[in-house]
């Protein structure tokens, strides 16, 4: 079962998705893993762990990172200092998905990187959540 709703402690714009089911589980199992923003809002958070997409101005290429710290990041990316994607700039983000552990991210990023489609991205984008197979 996929819940999605508003909640009225976050900003606007803002979406908790739980998965499974919420009643008769223990604790851990009713944990909030993602949380989708569908503005730009995200930078009033610190401290995000989890997958994102940027897309650059220039060239509407796509690239995928993890991180701890979203805003950190996201200016280390659009300052040039990220030699990867220095000559894509500028940047925006297009999407991020909140993971509780970094190592969670980490995985989700490598199997990205792995699948090299822009089909995918753009999917997952529409959809507003990563969803890969086991």
């Amino acid at each position: 079962m996929l819940l999605m709703y508003n909640t009225s402690s976050f900003p606007a714009g803002v979406f908790l998705i739980h998965f499974g089911p919420i009643a008769h589980l223990p604790p851990k199992a009713d944990r909030v893993r993602a949380l989708r923003w569908t503005s730009e809002r995200w930078l009033k958070i610190k401290n995000m762990q989890g997958v994102y997409f940027l897309q650059s101005l220039k060239n509407q290429r796509y690239y995928i990172g993890s991180t701890i710290n979203l805003e950190k990041r996201f200016d280390e990316h659009n300052k040039g200092l990220v030699k990867a994607i220095k000559y894509l700039r500028p940047l925006r983000i297009v999407f991020f998905q909140k993971y509780l552990f970094i190592r969670d991210a980490r995985r989700i990023e490598y199997r990205l990187k792995k699948l090299k489609n822009r089909n995918i991205i753009e999917r997952i984008i529409d959809e507003g959540i990563i969803k890969l197979g086991r």
